[in-house]
């Protein structure tokens, strides 16, 4: 063989070793940080989530990743309930903070399987008094979730209900409700489908007094006289507006034996 062809078919041998062994290169690169050619797909996994109880919320995010890659996860409660919690049912991932909403979720080696956790939404009820007299407001069903003296508050489940009782202290009377109950029955049922407010009205019973009449008066036309005052119930004497009704005669002819 001419030692021309020789070299010639030497050179062409190197070449076509060179290109095979950047073409592997290649492959294994791509293959690596997460391309594909053809005979080197990357695996993938599947994240799947659950919602707990099923029918208080829902959830979006769920779909594939590779290991290490992330996906967004976000739960959305439906009314009268709140999120509480991600748990992760699997090995094959994690969740770096499983209180957040959304969250993150991190693919392991394998399917996820996440699940929403979610509980019933709590309002709060507060009672206030006013009013210049006192009592109290406390409730009846159920027994003991209000016991009021100045002010107090309860928190309750979504859509429950609470009766109230308000009780005049001796001396006052309950004049009535305003916001979440209103009127003047002295007792009242609240729905917490959100947070309320009671405010009861108490005021000191007041009453007409007058005392007994005075001597006549010397003259053509004899007269007599009383104290006639308005007061309450606790011997304060007050003005004449708060008394119900015409104010008594506190003057009047008489006659002199």
């Amino acid at each position: 063989m001419d030692p021309i062809d020789i070299n010639t078919n030497k050179k062409a041998k190197q070449k076509s070793n060179i290109l095979l062994m950047l073409i592997l290169v290649i492959a294994v690169l791509v293959f690596f940080v997460g391309g594909t050619i053809k005979g080197f797909a990357q695996t993938t996994y599947n994240l799947a989530l659950q919602v707990n109880p099923s029918s208080w919320g829902t959830t979006s995010g769920a779909g594939p990743g590779a290991v290490g890659s992330t996906r967004e996860i976000k739960a959305t409660a439906k009314p009268g309930y709140v999120f509480s919690n991600w748990a992760v049912l699997s090995s094959n991932g994690s969740i770096s903070d499983p209180n957040s909403n959304p969250a993150i979720f991190t693919f392991g080696a394998g399917n996820g399987l996440v699940r929403a956790n979610f509980s019933v939404q709590t309002y709060r009820l507060t009672v206030t008094k006013d009013g210049t007299g006192s009592g109290g407001v406390l409730s009846t069903n159920p027994a003991g979730d209000i016991s009021c003296g100045t002010s107090c508050y309860v928190d309750k489940m979504y859509n429950s209900s609470i009766t109230l009782k308000a009780n005049a202290s001796a001396g006052s009377a309950f004049t009535g409700w305003s916001g979440a109950c209103t009127g003047t029955n002295n007792l009242c049922t609240v729905t917490m489908d959100t947070a309320k407010d009671v405010k009861a009205t108490f005021t000191l019973a007041i009453n007409g007094a007058w005392g007994n009449w005075g001597s006549c008066v010397l003259g053509n036309n004899g007269t007599q006289s009383r104290n006639v005052y308005c007061r309450r119930s606790d011997g304060v004497i007050v003005n004449d507006s708060f008394c119900t009704g015409a104010k008594p005669t506190v003057t009047q002819n008489c006659t002199i034996p």
